[in-house]
């Protein structure tokens, strides 16, 4: 029995997104805590949650609008360290490897999702898309469906379906088929 006091939220209330699946070797670090351990599915994840997936493993993720994302193998992210409001976006942090995305389609002319990288910003409305981060920090984005804007710090490109792009510290590349 997990009982709150009076006032005070419990983890499940807290939670951002849902680890839904895990195979293979996959580890979360849950704020506050700094200390790495084995994942396992079901599981509330908590805003600032990092997640690192080792050879031929995944964690599948599920957001409460319904948006998927699959983190493939060798790659580490974080979950946005804000609690998502409402109206707020859902923020990823993806350190490197790659992360595949199905985001659900929301009312209105702003972005409901991002993948921030150190070299660009993704954002989507309702898409599937896949980002990768390379060791030297290169980032590539393929966008399946639907549209994406990816912005660096001198430029931004908007990426339709069947189109993908790369970009580095001097900014985000031309599309290309």
């Amino acid at each position: 029995v997990v009982s709150t006091l009076p006032g005070q939220a419990s983890a499940a209330d807290k939670s951002i997104a849902k680890l839904k699946a895990v195979s293979g070797q996959v580890w979360l670090i849950v704020p506050p805590s700094k200390q790495e351990v084995p994942a396992t599915a079901p599981h509330s994840l908590l805003a600032g949650t990092r997640i690192r997936t080792g050879a031929e493993s995944r964690a599948e993720l599920v957001f409460p609008d319904g948006s998927l994302l699959t983190i493939r193998s060798n790659s580490a992210m974080q979950l946005s360290p804000h609690k998502r409001r409402a109206k707020a976006k859902s923020s990823v942090l993806l350190f490197f490897g790659r992360v595949w995305n199905k985001v659900i389609k929301t009312m209105g002319a702003e972005s409901s999702y991002e993948i921030t990288t150190a070299n660009a910003v993704c954002g989507v409305r309702g898409t599937e898309f896949e980002t990768a981060v390379g060791e030297d920090g290169s980032v590539r984005v393929r966008v399946l469906e639907g549209a994406v804007s990816v912005a660096g710090d001198s430029n931004e490109n908007l990426l339709k379906a069947g189109t993908e792009a790369q970009a580095n510290e001097a900014g985000v590349g031309e599309s290309r088929k």
